[in-house]
């Protein structure tokens, strides 16, 4: 078949004068057409058209996917094929009109009438029309029928009208009376311009499609072995059915709908095409710009994937050549510089306990001190639980952030804390004022407790002083009476 088949299922459905309804469903297979089934109902219930033509329509499987064509079977329009020059719409509609008015017997206020555009001609620059007309009164009727369908169709075409491109240059029969298919008609041939011409008939002929002798079966045409079985002369009565069909099929009807007699918004097929497609552009769109961001996001991915690889092979140059070098002095005195130039912002470990020596108490004693990148966690005993560790610690310039850990209280009624706190240095401005300490209260020192009792004792460092005298020698005891304390450091005897 031509390349102008664009669809791929349709159903058509005709019906004579008698109200005898015949059907067929089509499918298109790459450029062949295969004619799938035939239903018809000549007789019995339902009696109106609209029913029979519904009941056609469920028989041959129609759903939203499907094209649906239906039209009168027999001479019920009046045709003509004429070469206009290329017009606009509106100036193509007045030429039309001109040529109704002369070619119809009655007035074109009367009549309903639309047109065609026909494949063109390669020869000429003339594009090819097909006029349609009938009475304004049948087409009203022909819209009754279909209301009472139950379903809207594609498009209301009579099988005259849907010849071209379908049976293109192939002459058709038509019988002028479809109860004497054999008797006398119409054939619609070409002439030499490509336009059909009508030519009166009796009887049939006998090898041309559309007469009860000639089968459906035509090039590129196939049928369904249930349809082929069927005599000639049955088949011959889904002649018009096939060629409504071809046409459904082919990519003329969405033109068709354009410059035909236009049909009301309920007897017409609702897809919702336009929300369909803007939803594929949608999704078209939203992966285009997926793309692009991915797309972009691996580029720039590649790029600083090739960055570090270029800063690896420089870091890996300059390990090679650190390796290579055979004066380790050299490096270790690079090494040493670097060290001596960095600076910490915070005091190390050393200052940290040396700062915990001159705080803690002389009736505090620790048991762990754990460093672990500039945070100290401690673990103090204290006889009673007066002592306050949190205070004492958040008074220090070189520790805060003080936060209790644990705080327990054992058998021997001792006060168990473990305390968190963090190096750093603080500004003078930070540090709250030391507890006042009586100088009554100040508990005495001697030189055997050495500086860093002076340091807890007064909070501050001592100054530098001179060794102490010796102590006076001590009496020995008599009357077993204990020696005095002498050297005031709380102990008897040497």
């Amino acid at each position: 078949m031509p390349p102008f088949f664009t669809r791929n299922l349709c159903v058509a459905l005709t019906w004579d004068n008698a109200r005898r309804v015949y059907g067929v469903r089509l499918r298109r297979l790459g450029t062949a057409i295969r004619v799938e089934t035939c239903w018809s109902l000549e007789t019995g219930e339902p009696a109106d058209l609209g029913s029979r033509l519904a009941a056609g329509r469920n028989a041959l499987g129609a759903d939203e996917t499907t094209t649906v064509v239906a039209g009168p079977a027999g001479l019920v329009v009046g045709v003509a094929d004429l070469a206009m020059p290329k017009l606009g719409v509106a100036e193509l509609r007045q030429a039309l009109a001109f040529e109704l008015a002369r070619r119809a017997p009655v007035p074109p206020e009367r009549l309903a009438w639309g047109w065609r555009v026909l494949p063109p001609d390669a020869a000429t620059a003339s594009q090819r029309l097909r006029l349609g007309f009938l009475r304004e009164t049948e087409w009203r009727r022909l819209l009754d029928d279909l209301a009472g369908m139950g379903a809207g169709v594609d498009l209301c075409l009579p099988p005259i009208l849907a010849l071209d491109p379908a049976l293109a240059g192939q002459p058709v029969f038509f019988p002028s009376d479809p109860d004497q298919p054999t008797g006398a008609g119409f054939i619609f041939r070409t002439d030499a311009t490509g336009n059909r011409i009508t030519e009166a008939v009796a009887p049939a002929p006998e090898t041309m499609f559309g007469a009860p002798t000639v089968s459906l079966a035509t090039a590129g045409v196939e049928l369904a072995p249930a349809v082929a079985a069927l005599e000639p002369a049955v088949q011959a009565r889904f002649a018009g059915a096939l060629i409504l069909g071809l046409h459904g099929l082919s990519g003329q009807v969405a033109a068709d709908v354009r410059t035909w007699l236009p049909l009301p918004r309920e007897l017409r097929i609702h897809r919702n095409r336009t929300g369909r497609v803007a939803a594929v552009g949608l999704a078209a769109y939203l992966a285009l710009v997926t793309a692009v961001a991915v797309g972009r996001r691996v580029a720039d991915n590649a790029r600083q994937l090739s960055q570090i690889k270029s800063e690896l092979a420089q870091v890996q140059q300059k390990i090679a050549g650190f390796k290579a070098q055979r004066q380790e002095q050299e490096f270790l005195d690079k090494l040493e510089g670097e060290f001596r130039d960095a600076r910490l912002d915070r005091p190390g470990f050393t200052a940290c306990l040396a700062e915990l020596t001159r705080i803690i108490p002389k009736d505090a004693w620790s048991q762990s001190v754990t460093w672990t990148d500039g945070r100290v966690e401690l673990e103090l005993l204290t006889a009673n639980d007066t002592i306050n560790p949190l205070s004492l610690l958040e008074t220090s310039p070189l520790l805060g952030n003080v936060e209790p850990v644990r705080k327990s209280l054992d058998a021997n009624k001792q006060t168990s804390w473990r305390v968190r706190a963090e190096a750093m240095n603080k500004p003078a401005s930070a540090l709250p004022p030391p507890p006042a300490t009586p100088a009554a209260t100040a508990p005495a020192t001697s030189p055997a407790d050495g500086d860093g009792a002076a340091v807890r004792a007064t909070g501050r460092s001592p100054l530098p002083t001179m060794p102490p005298p010796p102590p006076p020698p001590t009496m020995p005891p008599t009357d077993g009476q204990p020696a005095a304390d002498t050297d005031g450091t709380g102990e008897n005897g040497p």
